[in-house]
This record gives C-alpha cells, sequence and structure tokens, in this order.
C-alpha cells in the first residue's frame, strides 16, 4: 500500500525578482552554506550587510509558500513592502489586525505563535528574522508546530542571555554562515534591496500602506490607512 504526505499544503512556486541585484561576495557564500546544510540552518552577519537580501534569494532557491517572521510590526510592514516590490505579487500579512494569508506570507513572532498551530502547513520554507528571538519560552513553538521543511534563520547576534540559543540547532539549523564586523572586507556594503528597513533597492519606489478594515484585497501598488 502506498502512502502519500497530505499534511503540506504550501504550493511550488515561480518567483522571480523584479530587477535583481548582483549578491555581493558575502550573500553568495551564505545562501551556498545554507544549501550545503540541507536549506536549514541560520546565517550570522553584521547589521547592513545585507541579510534580508538573503530571505529573497532562498526564496528564489526553494520556490516554496513562504513565511517571514519578525519581531515587530514596525519590521513585519518593512518585510510586505519589500516582498510586494520584489516579487510584484500578492503578499499577506499576519499581525497588527490583519489575518490575510498568502503564498508570500509575513508575521509577527507574537502571531506566529498564535496562528501556527493552524497554519504551520501553508508554507514550504520560514524566514526567520532576527532568529535569536526564536528561542523564548513561548515563540519557540512556533517553530516547533510549524511543518516547512526549509528553515532560514537570520541574525547578527545570535547569543541569548538564558542559553537558550542552543535550541536554534533544532529549531532551525545549525550556524550555517557567520562574518563579524572585522572579517568583513571594508567594502563590503549590503544591496539596497537587502535592508527590510529601506525597501528602495529599484529604479522606482512604490509606497504601500494598508488598513486592517477589510481581509481580503486586490494587490494594488497603494493602499489607504484608516
Amino acid at each position: 500500500m502506498e502512502f502519500k504526505n497530505t499534511a503540506p499544503r504550501y504550493n511550488t512556486l515561480s518567483l522571480q525578482l523584479q530587477s535583481p541585484p548582483d549578491p555581493h561576495p558575502h550573500q553568495a557564500e551564505s545562501i551556498a552554506a545554507w544549501k550545503q546544510h540541507g536549506r536549514r540552518g541560520v546565517v550570522v552577519l553584521p547589521t547592513g550587510s545585507g541579510k534580508s537580501h538573503l530571505a529573497l534569494l532562498a526564496m528564489i532557491e526553494v520556490q516554496r509558500s513562504a513565511l517571514v517572521v519578525a519581531p515587530t510590526i514596525d519590521l513585519m510592514n518593512q518585510w510586505y513592502d519589500l516582498l510586494s516590490q520584489s516579487f510584484g505579487i500578492e503578499v499577506g500579512l499576519l499581525g497588527g489586525g490583519y489575518h490575510e494569508i498568502e503564498d508570500l506570507t509575513v508575521a509577527t513572532y507574537d502571531s506566529a505563535y498564535m496562528h501556527v498551530d493552524r497554519l504551520g502547513n501553508r508554507w514550504g520554507l520560514v524566514v526567520f528574522y532576527e532568529v535569536h528571538h526564536l528561542p523564548g519560552e513561548i515563540y519557540s513553538h512556533a517553530a516547533e508546530m510549524c511543518l516547512a521543511p526549509y528553515r532560514f534563520g537570520l541574525t547578527a547576534t545570535p547569543e541569548r542571555a538564558d542559553g537558550r540559543h542552543i535550541m536554534l540547532d533544532s529549531l532551525v539549523g545549525p550556524i550555517a554562515y557567520e562574518r563579524g564586523i572585522k572579517s568583513s572586507p571594508a567594502n563590503i556594503s549590503p544591496n539596497t534591496a537587502s535592508s527590510a528597513a529601506n525597501c528602495k533597492w529599484s529604479p522606482r519606489s512604490v509606497s504601500i500602506t494598508r488598513s486592517p478594515a477589510t481581509n481580503t484585497r486586490p494587490f494594488s501598488p497603494t493602499r489607504t490607512s484608516a
């Protein structure tokens, strides 16, 4: 008798960056190391070195529905703008009054914890931005309940004072690549695409605001806030 795993509900995508910049050497090395670890693991890079762009490259690599988890609502909104501009497709939001689930969705750690028990089979890749937040006593359950086979953690500071960073290996994967400020080349500069706080990496800048008043809306380059 042949058994089929029907639990995963994520889709195969055909993502393409709208105006892809060439990755810096450390970014290409990071993705290569992550792939060598079975597309699971943590990349440790200094602030401003283009960690957000690595997430885009990971999405292109696996071509599966993806969830990005960020620690604050401000960062969730910035990731929404970055993904919308980068791929030009509908992006969902989970957190801050939104409950919109798409093949590409951004959530806060709080909302991921609250909803992943029901939605954890919807994404094949989960990106934990500022992954040092994940091993907290509550947030760690978000990773444990998620079915995503591919996992990518990004941070500049993986260590935690409580020592729970040792859990990252089981929750996300081992540290696949690490480069500190002193080991970074002097001429390193982040892709403008790679900063979720910047979101101005293409020649055109799209201003996207959103309102939680409605739960389903077609993608539009401009949204009006309540």
